[in-house]
């Protein structure tokens, strides 16, 4: 696992650009979208109980089907935080600051937000997109391919964005089709693809 600054990794994002082609909104430490038509975006169902946080917390990141086999690594952006409560936001912070600190990240959790994870890292991933969600933080997961990401808000939503038309074959229209899934495909605006100006 490495961190870095948002500034940091938007600069990688632009130099990859080829692979990534994300866009971002300069107004917020960091917030990513599509610039095209194909663009679409498919909200999350959100956990009702605490017990299911961690279910959420281990499927997300497994957006295609081919991450179910070999899961290739990806990163996971804290965007905003200590919205709710400071106290318990703080415990948060320490946790994660310590986390870091056994792979040699000594920067403060607001310092270097980005956190980068290796193929073999899954159950790291999955406890800070759980951090997220049990502190109530924005963020945002970026697998190391183009085509998708994932957003968590602190205001207990959630939704998956895909680049593409073929990006949202694979990966939002199976679980669109799940009856009992409670996933649902929001308009183009807003939130999902949001212009310069917001």
């Amino acid at each position: 696992m490495t961190s870095e600054t948002s500034e940091e990794y938007k600069a990688y994002l632009e130099k990859e650009n080829w692979i990534f082609n994300l866009a971002w909104d300069e107004g917020r430490i960091f917030h990513p979208f599509y610039e095209n038509d194909q663009a679409r975006c498919v909200e999350l169902p959100f956990p009702e109980k605490a017990s299911e946080f961690a279910y959420l917390a281990v499927t997300l990141p497994l957006l295609r089907e081919m991450d179910r086999a070999e899961w290739g690594g990806g990163t996971l952006v804290y965007a905003d935080w200590g919205i709710w409560d400071r106290r318990a936001s703080i415990a948060g912070y320490q946790m994660v600051e310590r986390i870091r600190a056994t792979f040699g990240e000594h920067r403060p959790f607001d310092v270097a937000p980005v956190n980068h994870f290796r193929s073999d890292e899954f159950p790291l991933l999955t406890n800070f997109i759980l951090a997220a969600l049990v502190y109530g933080w924005d963020a945002y997961y970026i697998p190391n391919y183009r085509g998708c990401f994932a957003f968590i808000s602190h205001d207990e939503w959630g939704c998956i964005v895909t680049e593409r038309e073929e990006d949202f074959k694979s990966v939002t229209e199976p679980l669109l089709a799940d009856p009992n899934g409670g996933y649902q495909l929001v308009s183009k605006a807003g939130f999902c693809r949001p212009s310069r100006s917001v």
